[in-house]
């Protein structure tokens, strides 16, 4: 989840669908675990995300530890070869990079894709590869975890880039 701000999440958390969560999520919620990030990049497509049940989005997480004294580095590239894939490919729905604000070297990438045919052209993309090469030295583990989302929903339009 991501909110524009502590009163935008007031507002939600105040909202009837999320009370309609909460009363589902008691009993279906097995664990949940909170990681406070900062944005290093949120990028969504113009349009806003509607996807329901029955969609063959692709999710994936992806969880990185980088090489010590890699996170500026690492965060060039992210901005140099990702987030020029939002705006160049129209089946990346949605992209979101942070960093872990107790350790530098934990990253956090999530990645909607409208489907898996748009994520393998993604993964062909000259940027992608670019981004592949470049960072293996980076990156010191990474795991990659498809996630499987019955509904997944944005305001669409969503453009941060975490320069510092």
């Amino acid at each position: 989840e991501i909110y524009r701000g502590q009163s935008s999440y007031e507002a939600h958390a105040k909202s009837p669908q999320f009370a309609a969560f909460r009363a589902v999520a008691k009993d279906a919620v097995t664990d949940q675990m909170v990681l406070e990030l900062t944005p290093v990049l949120l990028a969504e497509q113009p349009t806003p995300l509607r996807l329901a049940d029955g969609h063959d989005q692709f999710v994936q997480l992806t969880t990185l530890t980088l090489q010590p004294d890699q996170s500026a580095a690492y965060q060039q590239l992210v901005l140099a070869t990702l987030q020029p894939a939002v705006a160049n490919e129209p089946g990346l729905l949605a992209l979101n990079v942070g960093r872990s604000t107790a350790d530098a070297r934990q990253w956090n990438v999530v990645e909607i894709y409208q489907d898996t045919a748009a994520y393998e052209r993604h993964c062909q993309t000259p940027a992608f590869q670019q981004y592949q090469r470049e960072s293996q030295a980076m990156i010191q583990t990474a795991q990659a975890t498809v996630l499987v989302g019955d509904t997944l929903v944005n305001q669409g339009n969503l453009a941060y880039q975490n320069r510092g």
